[in-house]
């Protein structure tokens, strides 16, 4: 085990700090203390797992996970609506991380994502349950590669990242992790955090590991192996 070289601020602090939280804390929209109790009332949350911002509209998006559904609050923290508890296609079950991609909110779900428009109208079903091509077992954390609109996924219990194409077909996939759990990009790294290790591998765009965090030292000194 040695020291690396020191990386440099952007990429310890800020993109390790995505991949641990989901919440990127250098976009234009500052974070934001949505005070909130819990129950089952269209402003209270049950287990909340997953938070992301809609830059357009500022609004916030919520994966209420015991309550089944998504809240969306303003950027004031007041209730809008919510979506995903009504009966038929669309209906959640204890939906476990979300993504806003191209005016599409993504939810993974029980084995699969659900795809719905920012105003939480259900538009599609993607993956199976399964372990093989588009097929997902405790499906997590989402990311988009900006250059070229590849799409990752974390497939949790199946152990690779998926890498799906912009119509959301089958790609590729990467890795043997034992629990990735989620996973960003940078203009260097794909960061997949992998939950049992646990520990951040950093891959370079070629999908080929390239330096693993495993603990951060004095000082929040990144070691690596």
């Amino acid at each position: 085990m040695a020291t690396a070289n020191p990386i440099e601020p952007e990429t310890v602090e800020n993109n390790l700090e995505r991949v641990r939280t989901g919440i990127d804390y250098t976009s234009r929209i500052q974070p934001l203390v949505c005070a909130s109790k819990r129950g089952e009332g269209n402003d209270e949350l049950n287990c909340l797992l997953f938070v992301t911002v809609e830059n357009m509209t500022g609004n916030i998006y919520i994966a209420d996970c015991l309550n089944n559904c998504v809240k969306v609050f303003d950027s004031t923290a007041k209730y809008i609506f919510k979506f995903g508890d009504i009966r038929g296609e669309g209906k959640m079950s204890h939906p476990i991380s979300l993504f806003i991609c191209r005016s599409r909110i993504l939810i993974t779900h029980n084995h699969c994502m659900l795809s719905y428009n920012l105003d939480g109208e259900f538009i599609s079903r993607i993956g199976k349950p399964e372990e093989g091509e588009l097929e997902f077992n405790n499906p997590g954390g989402m990311a988009i590669n900006e250059l070229n609109d590849d799409f990752y996924i974390c497939d949790y219990s199946n152990n690779p990242v998926q890498i799906l194409s912009k119509d959301f077909q089958f790609k590729s996939q990467f890795g043997s992790f034992e629990c990735p759990v989620n996973v960003k990009l940078s203009k260097e790294y794909i960061y997949v955090l992998d939950e049992s290790n646990p520990c951040i591998h950093l891959f370079n765009h070629n999908h080929i590991l390239q330096k693993s965090v495993i603990s951060l030292g004095p000082g929040n000194q990144v070691i690596l192996y």
